[in-house]
């Protein structure tokens, strides 16, 4: 490699204002190395060779302002802590970055003063890793232009407390979401999930703690198989339509708990059914139906699921030729309670 490539290296690498040169002469097709750039760079621009940016690039770099990527259209993946703790990083522009499908674990987790990513033109954007934007507290971002992303990481937006919206619904091949991958956006609205289809999972605790949360659209998510435990804990202003899940197999312990504003949960549809966790429903003081008519797989109802449900007239369990056992304390405190068995 000659002296010029290292030549410019150097001087890259003492610079406080980085641009990758635009002739196609260096092979400057990666940035990467812990250290490579100065503590006080300010702004990098990466440029259409650019194929990616690995692991830890930029970790720590507490005076980087600005990341444009938006002519980097050959960039595929940006990797785990590659930005992590750049605390004055304000902006990160990757719409022209057509080819990226990865964004690695903690990639731009503490970068507490981020308030905008642009995704818009990330169609081909698969996954998002676990606590990839984790903790970014004046973070706003739009992934309706992520089309083909298969799976949201654990923690990947949790504490994002400004992030008011999330509108998955082009996400067609959306698989998983991962464990309190939302949890703690207090501010969070609206999750717009009607379109994907192939949504098979909603981890622990992955909306819990967003207390602003009114409306989750799962209407068209038919293969939707498990709800994790604690999934939507919490949320006292919420309303959930869960009768097109007819896929689902399980709702883990806690998955509602103190939900107050819901009213009715039709689980008819939902042949797969097998279980109702622990304390799933529990504290549902508004909840007055719950139709169970269709699960015919059911076999187990949690300790507590309903309990405290004080608003609770109807459970119809007229289908459920399956069922074992309704565990201690299932209806607890549900006064009004008529059950249908037949």
């Amino acid at each position: 490699m000659s002296n010029l490539y290292f030549k410019k290296l150097y001087e890259f690498s003492k610079s406080t204002q980085v641009r990758l040169p635009e002739d196609r002469i260096h092979p400057f097709s990666r940035v990467e190395t812990r250290g490579f750039f100065k503590k006080d760079i300010g702004e990098f621009n990466g440029t259409y060779d650019l194929i990616t940016i690995v692991t830890l690039a930029f970790k720590d770099c507490t005076s980087l302002t600005t990341v444009n990527l938006s002519k980097s259209l050959k960039l595929t993946s940006i990797g785990s802590l590659a930005f992590k703790g750049c605390t004055s990083l304000t902006t990160v522009n990757l719409s022209g970055c057509k080819s990226l499908t990865s964004i690695g674990n903690l990639a731009f987790s503490e970068c507490k003063s981020l308030t905008t990513v642009n995704l818009s033109e990330c169609a081909k954007l698969k996954s998002i890793g676990d606590g990839a934007f984790a903790l970014l507290g004046k973070l706003k971002i739009d992934l309706s232009g992520c089309k083909e992303l298969t799976n949201i990481g654990d923690l990947a937006f949790t504490n994002c407390t400004s992030l008011d919206k999330v509108d998955l619904s082009v996400c067609e091949s959306l698989k998983s979401i991962g464990k309190m991958a939302f949890k703690g956006c207090t501010n969070l609205t609206t999750v717009n999930l009607s379109g994907c289809a192939k949504l098979q999972s909603i981890g622990k605790m992955a909306f819990s703690e967003c207390k602003s949360l009114t409306t989750v659209n799962l209407y068209e998510c038919a293969e939707l198989k498990s709800i994790g435990d604690g999934a939507f804990a919490l949320l006292g202003k919420l309303k959930i339509d869960l009768s097109g899940c007819n896929s689902l197999t399980s709702i883990g312990e806690g998955a509602f708990t103190n939900c107050t504003s819901l009213d009715k949960v039709d689980l008819s549809v939902c042949a797969s059914l097998k279980s109702i966790g622990k304390m799933a429903f529990k504290g549902c003081t508004s909840l007055t139906t719950v139709n169970l008519s269709g699960c015919k797989s059911l076999t187990s109802i949690g300790e507590g699921a309903f309990k405290g449900c004080t608003s609770l007239t109807t459970v119809n369990l007229s289908g459920c030729a399956k069922l074992e056992s309704i565990e201690e304390g299932a209806f607890s405190g549900c006064d009004k309670l008529n059950v249908l068995f037949r």
